[in-house]
Formats: C-alpha cells, sequence, structure tokens
C-alpha cells in the first residue's frame, strides 16, 4: 500500500511540474495517463481529487433526546481535524475545537496528501467501494439506537459538493457496515466512512468520543467572567413539594440573575426530569484559561460531573485578566448525590 501511495504522490507531482528534459516516452504516456490531457483540468480529475472529504457520525443518546456528533474533516493537501459535540434536547450543538493532539497531530503535520488520493481512487474505481450509483437523494429517519452516518465530498475545482446520509451502529471507533441501511448502498458508505477514519486516527487505536459513556448534556452558557459568587462547582436539583412533585429550587432563578448581571428569568427547565450543573475553576489571573464539563456518568451510589480546566501552553504570554471560567449545562436528573471531579488540566498550544 505504501508504494502505492508514494507512485501516486510520484504522479500527481508530475502534473504539477512536467517532466524535466525530453523524458522517455513510455514515462510520457504514464505521465498522460495518470493526468488526463493537461492534467489540470476539472474534467481530468477524480471528483474529490482535489477538495475535501468529511465523515460525520450522530449517535443518539438517552432515547433520541440527546446525541453526539463525531466529525472528521480530511483535506487533499493532507490536514485533517477531528470534531466533536454532544447536544441534549433543544439546546444547539456546537463542535468542539479539534480533538488532534499527541501522534494525531504529528501524522496530521507530516501529511497524507497521498492516502487521500488512494482513497479517492478507491471510492471512484474499486466496485466495493465505488459511490456512483449510490442515491445521493436519500434522507432515512434513523429509529432506535440507530446512528445517521453522512459522507460528503467536495470537489474544489467544480465547486461542487456529493452527500450520502445513511444509519449505522455506534459511534465513530467501532462504526462497521453490519446492519447498515435502508438500502445496499449503506454498505458502500460505510466502508468509505471506515477507510478515512483508518487513514487518520489511524486502525490500531480507535479514539472513543471524549463523551463516552456521558448522559447527554446541552450548554446554558459557557464563558470565562461568571458574575455570580459561586466559585465552586454547584448542581441545582428540583426541590421535593408536599405533593412529592419536585418543583424549581430557591436559589436557582437568584443565581442567574447574579451569574448574567440582569434581571431577566432563567432558562426554562423541567424540574421533574432535569437538573443544572455549574462548573468553575474560581478567579483566575491570566487570560486564556477555560472549563468544560466533559461527561454526566451514572454509576452505582450516584453520578460523576467529569470536567477539565484548559489553560494556555508552555512558553505563551498571557495577558494579565482577572475572572471566572465556568460551564452551564442541563442534563437529564440522574442518580442523587452528584459528584464533581476535576479531571485535571489540559494545555494549548498558542498560536503563530
Amino acid at each position: 500500500m505504501e508504494t502505492r501511495r508514494q507512485e501516486m504522490a510520484s504522479n500527481r507531482l508530475t502534473c504539477r511540474r512536467g517532466i524535466p528534459g525530453s523524458g522517455a516516452l513510455l514515462a510520457l504516456s504514464l505521465v498522460v495517463a495518470a493526468c488526463g490531457d493537461d492534467g489540470v483540468s476539472p474534467g481530468t480529475l477524480r471528483f474529490g481529487q482535489s477538495g475535501d472529504i468529511q465523515i460525520q457520525v450522530i449517535t443518539p443518546l438517552f432515547g433520541r433526546a440527546g446525541q453526539v456528533s463525531e466529525l472528521i474533516v480530511w483535506r487533499s493537501a493532507g490536514a485533517w481535524q477531528l470534531f466533536e459535540s454532544i447536544a441534549y434536547r433543544s439546546v444547539t450543538p456546537g463542535f468542539r475545537e479539534p480533538m488532534i493532539t499527541g501522534d494525531e497531530r504529528r501524522r496530521a503535520a507530516q501529511g497524507t496528501a497521498s492516502a487521500y488520493a488512494e482513497l479517492i481512487a478507491l471510492v471512484s474505481e474499486t466496485d466495493a467501494l465505488k459511490l456512483d450509483g449510490v442515491d445521493a437523494t436519500l434522507v432515512p429517519t434513523c429509529e432506535g439506537a440507530s446512528s445517521k452516518v453522512i459522507l460528503r465530498l467536495y470537489d474544489q475545482p467544480r465547486d461542487e459538493t456529493r452527500e450520502w446520509q445513511r444509519c449505522g451502529h455506534g459511534p465513530l471507533a467501532s462504526l462497521t457496515p453490519e446492519g447498515s441501511g435502508p438500502d445496499p448502498g449503506a454498505g458502500r458508505v460505510v466502508n468509505a466512512m471506515q477507510l478515512v477514519r483508518e487513514f487518520t486516527l489511524g486502525a490500531a487505536a480507535p479514539v472513543l468520543p471524549t463523551y463516552h459513556l456521558s448522559v447527554p448534556f446541552g450548554t446554558l452558557d459557557r464563558g470565562s467572567d461568571s458574575r455570580s459568587t459561586q466559585r465552586t462547582p454547584k448542581a441545582w436539583v428540583g426541590e421535593i413539594a408536599p405533593d412529592s412533585t419536585r418543583r424549581e429550587p430557591a436559589d436557582w432563578a437568584p443565581f442567574w440573575r447574579a451569574h448574567t448581571g440582569r434581571d431577566v428569568a432563567p432558562p426554562p427547565v423541567d424540574w421533574a426530569r432535569e437538573m443544572v450543573l455549574f462548573v468553575t475553576m474560581g478567579q483566575r489571573f491570566e487570560a486564556g484559561d477555560s472549563i468544560e464539563v466533559r461527561r454526566v456518568l451514572p454509576v452505582g451510589d450516584g453520578t460523576n460531573v467529569e470536567f477539565i480546566r484548559t489553560a494556555p501552553g508552555n512558553f505563551c504570554s498571557p495577558a494579565s485578566r482577572t475572572h471566572v471560567p465556568f460551564h452551564l449545562v442541563v442534563a437529564p436528573l440522574t442518580t442523587l448525590p452528584i459528584r464533581f471531579s476535576d479531571q485535571g488540566e489540559e494545555r494549548i498550544a498558542c498560536g503563530f
């Protein structure tokens, strides 16, 4: 496979630069076959050969009340990124910053342009993977525990995108064609997505979602400066009324007004079925610090709320700033008591 990648990379380089000197007639014919008549015309390139490919897996949580979404964006120049998000009820999900660290970052920096070209050739020409002929207009309804899987292929010279949606099972790390549907073309879509996963993240050690095993949660507010006096993590759970129903905690609305600095009502919460979680690292004195809920995990004797603190990396020079980073989320009501677990600090690389 590596030899094939090197040959494809060499052919592309020759297409861009031309053959030095007179060259042999045989070499010229091979280049023409690889590049087309002029080597640059969109009509002679495979669709997506210059552009990007995106694969997205949307996995339902908690009876489809929430979801985890994983997205890989892989560009033809070789660079790729993995994004993740978690959502609950009507709270709009937003992707986290790209989750590329350690070995993945080094692999991306080295470039995977030849592997990208190989993938495009496979999904364009290999019978078991060929996407031409797979219905791109089908938008299935995925029910139960089925995930929605989406493959997008963007061709830059043509400025055109093709997209295939199907149903599968499990998150990106365990996604296989088995049980995919609703038509036979779903197997080809999932096979192509598996190849993207393996060419980028690697086949030996699949990357589990950041939110693995968590119940869904949605962000009510997140930022760098809460105006409340709350300096430690806190959970709000509905107070039990005389009729045994749960009602809004007495200190929830006052907290919200202090937190926002405005005399406004807090966002709606179904206290019979939901809870609100607030994490903070207290007062900080340098810009760039932040905090994030990562997982809400029901365990045998309660619920663990795991959070991560982030700070500028080594050799950064953040400005002095007094502030209170926070993350405020709503989640389904889980087993009590609620415990907060600090998972440590992540260092974020400085910009250049």
